[in-house]
């Protein structure tokens, strides 16, 4: 099947014109104009090249889609995750589960335990945050509270946000065994070799019998 980037006017024209220069040169002109047109086809797509946009497009999403948060400060992935995730906040807005993945995306970790878990007031409940990979001030502290306030129900009030510091690294140990030996070289000197002096002698030796049968008269 003939793909719609692969097909060219030239190629269609009928036996009877796609001979004639004239025709040729403005089959070969819309050609080239279609695949021009073609090449833009994906910037309408905006959502799905979320990954590859920039400031300020991602701004402009972020009101399109009605972010729940939204802060010029934070990194430009975090702000792709929070366009990509948009609308399925919005259609569990109120919930845990929205509470805690907001969190979990900003921050690393999420926990909310409700008033029933912990025995508190009704309509109350309480967050764990594991805060990943950086440290904890005063407008971190304020910008968790005001995702919550963002993602929660508005019946439920906030008992407590306690914030855990977290890093990961890498562990490295190691190990070296160390041997040698200890050879001393004293200076050479020459020995006599303590050998008795030996005679060198030469001998030869000859051996023969005889062996006679006498038989009887």
């Amino acid at each position: 099947m003939a793909n719609v980037r692969e097909i060219r006017l030239v190629q269609l024209l009928p036996d009877s014109i796609d001979k004639d220069p004239t025709l040729l040169a403005c089959a070969e002109a819309v050609d080239m104009e279609c695949v021009r047109i073609i090449a833009d086809i994906p910037v309408p797509a905006i959502l799905s090249r979320v990954d590859v946009l920039q400031e300020p497009m991602l701004s402009l999403l972020a009101k399109q889609f009605r972010v729940l948060f939204w802060t010029d400060t934070l990194p430009v992935a975090k702000k792709r995750d929070l366009i990509r995730k948009a609308l399925i906040w919005r259609m569990h807005h109120g919930t845990v589960y929205c509470v805690e993945d907001a969190l979990a995306t900003l921050y690393g970790n999420g926990t909310v335990r409700q008033w029933f878990e912990y025995g508190g007031a009704p309509g109350t409940f309480r967050v764990e945050v594991e805060v990943t990979d950086q440290g904890l001030d005063q407008p971190l502290y304020d910008q968790i509270d005001t995702v919550v306030a963002a993602t929660k129900r508005h019946s439920q009030h906030p008992d407590g946000i306690t914030v855990f510091l977290t890093g990961f690294g890498s562990p490295y140990a190691g190990a070296q065994i160390s041997g040698g030996e200890l050879v001393t070289v004293y200076p050479w000197e020459p020995v006599a070799p303590d050998a008795p002096p030996a005679d060198i002698r030469f001998g030869v030796g000859y051996q023969s019998a005889e062996i006679s049968y006498i038989n009887p008269l």
